[in-house]
């Protein structure tokens, strides 16, 4: 993976603005927290349509991070394919998203760093 960029600054509110997940390709979350304390995920999924999903709950552990699959996480399929993911946190975080087709014999990564 190359040209990942720097992220500024952290956040306690972070989006992710295109969700890739088909039978091609997965979106998955990178997420730091560089506090002492452990903080706590609020997810939210908001379809293509901008119909809002119910909210799944995730901890990270202090100085730790976690990686979603966001297949893993998704929504109902009444509520329609994602189109972009909400993250608050009770303390202030960096985030990556990682899209790959590896599942479907795709060699392809991309990234994208979340803001706020």
């Amino acid at each position: 993976m190359a040209d990942v960029p720097l992220i500024p600054e952290l956040s306690t509110t972070l989006t992710v603005p295109h969700v890739a997940q088909d039978d091609h390709w997965d979106t998955t979350l990178m997420l730091c927290n560089p506090n002492i304390t452990e903080t706590s995920l609020t997810v939210t999924f908001y379809s293509r349509t901008g119909k809002e999903a119910p909210i799944q709950w995730r901890t990270i552990p202090a100085q730790g991070s976690a990686k979603l699959h966001v297949g893993d996480m998704l929504p109902d399929p009444a509520y329609g394919p994602p189109g972009s993911i909400h993250i608050h946190s009770t303390r202030r975080i960096a985030g990556f998203t990682v899209y790959d087709n590896l599942k479907s014999g795709g060699k392809c990564h991309a990234g994208v760093a979340l803001t706020e």
